[in-house]
C-alpha cells in the first residue's frame, strides 16, 4: 500500500519542469538544494515547511492557465480593431455612393448616357 502511494506520488516528477539550478530552499544557513530534488522532497513528503528552522520552503510554483487576462485583452483589443475597420470600410462605401448619386443628379444627362451605355 505504501509504495503505491509513493508510485503516485513519484508520477508526478515526470511532468515538472523545474530549472537546473540551486536555491536556498528555507532560511537555513549554508544550505544549498537543487530546485528539482527540493521539489520531490516536497512532493514525496508533502510537507512545505523546513523541520530544521521551521519556516516554509521557498518554492514559486507556477500556474498555467487556458484562459487568462492577457488572452481576454489581446482577444478584446482585435474583436475592436476589426470592429473599427469595417466601419472604416462601411463609412467609405456609404460615402462613394453619397457622391455618385449627387453627380448623377448635377448632370443628369452623363448618367443616362452611362446608363445606356452599360445596357
Amino acid at each position: 500500500m505504501k509504495q503505491d502511494l509513493l508510485q503516485s506520488r513519484l508520477s508526478y516528477l515526470k511532468y515538472l519542469r523545474v530549472s537546473a539550478k540551486f536555491i536556498d530552499p528555507c532560511q537555513c544557513p549554508r544550505r544549498k538544494v537543487h530546485t528539482y530534488c527540493q521539489t520531490a522532497q516536497i512532493i514525496m513528503n508533502q510537507r512545505i515547511y523546513c523541520d530544521r528552522c521551521g519556516s516554509h520552503f521557498n518554492l514559486f510554483i507556477k500556474e498555467e492557465t487556458l484562459c487568462n487576462s492577457k488572452l481576454i485583452q489581446r482577444l478584446i483589443q482585435y474583436f475592436f480593431l476589426i470592429l473599427l475597420l469595417v466601419s472604416v470600410n462601411t463609412g467609405f462605401l456609404i460615402l462613394d455612393g453619397f457622391m455618385k448619386t449627387r453627380h448623377a443628379a448635377q448632370h443628369p444627362e452623363q448618367a443616362q448616357e452611362l446608363e445606356a451605355k452599360m445596357q
